[in-house]
């Protein structure tokens, strides 16, 4: 008898440990209207009170919550609970730290749902000063999460960031060129060695937000000379290539005045021997004027809704370029942000399952996401909730949407 119950208890344990051990691996999103390859620029660079790092701000909102003229501690409206950040759009979970794993499981989520494949990291500098510590920090904790949910990762470069900290004092030309090369060691180390980095024709890809700093075929040859021999697939700025030279692979459109027609050129008329990659964004209506920062950028484009954003996916869409690139998810002080918000809502990503022909699908998915996001932050001293909701997150990543819903309604 003794030797059946011993049995038995055997039998659960291990039974138990397999119900725990189980290997919910993420699930491709099925896109009906496009093989093409769509990422999204993501920015990094949100803080809070508690995280913020910038020598001049600690202990205080990071400057793009904040500029110079609003403050994120001041509520400006009492029904919501609205803080006053530097922003004319409101996100949905209200102003964050990119590098909060709530947050982070939140952003991954909705983009998967919504049939993006990749994310595009904004990517500042590995130099000490200023706030860039803090930006590669969340940089390195969202990418670390990315494969848990099948996403893919590249990194955009802000050479300009060297020519902002010369000007500082943090650096000169000597010591720039040093910096640049320090920083594509660390690329390449930490990014490019992930299997979920973005490649084309074998060689990993990487895009420059210029070139601003250097600007000739020289210069980025000794820059690139920390690779050794992988060298990347490097992507300028549209109508920067050349600053570049022999270096350049190709180069991606970008935001500009100019709105469908500076696209069509780009896309059609522009004669280029390298490869492109196509950009759809939601709008830009920048705060920087009433933020504090100069006079803002002089011109914007409306959302109009959601026609802006459809209007420069439809375009790129049945453009050529195989990679499409969403700028952006979420640039609030530009006002390209087409992660959820209150003013917007999912409108923006179910746009995106509309256009992409994403499978099974819905709004209701996507809202699914925000309360899983809710429950984390609802439990966060509960550690069996927490662990029911890692199997959540592990089930929505995994497309099983139905099983996840069960764990987070009850949780509501």
């Amino acid at each position: 008898m003794k030797k059946l119950i011993f049995l038995l208890m055997a039998t659960f344990i291990a039974a138990s440990c397999a119900v725990k051990q189980e290997n919910i691996a993420p699930a491709p999103v099925q896109k009906e209207r496009t093989d093409k390859k769509i990422f999204v620029h993501l920015m990094t660079w949100f803080e809070t009170p508690e995280t913020n790092q910038h020598p001049e701000r600690i202990g205080k909102w990071g400057v793009h919550w904040a500029m110079d003229t609003a403050n994120p501690d001041s509520i400006a409206d009492e029904a919501t609970g609205r803080r006053n950040i530097a922003t004319y759009y409101y996100p949905l979970t209200g102003p964050y730290f990119s590098g909060d794993r709530n947050i982070i499981e939140y952003q991954l989520l909705l983009m998967k749902l919504a049939g993006i494949d990749g994310i595009i990291f904004d990517y500042t500098t590995l130099n000490p000063n200023w706030d860039f510590p803090g930006l590669i920090r969340n940089t390195d904790s969202i990418a670390r999460l990315t494969q848990s949910v099948g996403l893919d990762i590249a990194i955009l470069y802000e050479d300009q960031h060297l020519r902002d900290n010369k000007n500082r004092g943090f650096l000169n030309d000597s010591t720039a060129m040093l910096q640049a090369q320090y920083d594509m060691k660390y690329i390449k180390e930490r990014y490019f060695s992930q299997p979920n980095y973005l490649k084309i024709g074998g060689k990993p890809i990487l895009l420059d937000f210029g070139p601003q700093y250097f600007t000739t075929e020289e210069q980025w040859t000794q820059v690139f000379s920390a690779f050794g021999e992988e060298t990347p697939a490097f992507y300028a700025l549209n109508y920067h290539g050349s600053r570049a030279g022999k270096n350049t692979a190709g180069e991606y459109a970008w935001i500009w005045k100019d709105y469908l027609d500076g696209l069509r050129h780009f896309y059609n008329t522009y004669e280029y021997t390298g490869d492109k990659i196509a950009v759809a964004y939601p709008g830009f209506v920048d705060y920087y004027k009433d933020g504090g920062w100069g006079e803002g950028i002089g011109w914007n484009i409306p959302h109009r809704g959601d026609s802006t954003f459809t209007e420069t996916l439809e375009l790129a869409l049945s453009s050529k370029p195989a990679i499409i690139q969403l700028a952006t998810w979420n640039d609030y002080g530009e006002g390209t942000m087409i992660e959820p918000t209150r003013e917007f809502g999912y409108s923006f990503l179910t746009t995106l399952q509309r256009e992409l022909g994403v499978k099974n699908l819905s709004e209701k998915d996507l809202a699914l996401v925000f309360d899983f996001y809710n429950a984390r932050v609802k439990y966060k001293n509960d550690a069996k909730v927490q662990q029911e909701l890692d199997r959540a997150f592990a089930l929505i990543a995994a497309l099983r949407i139905d099983e996840a819903r069960k764990i987070i309604e009850k949780l509501k």
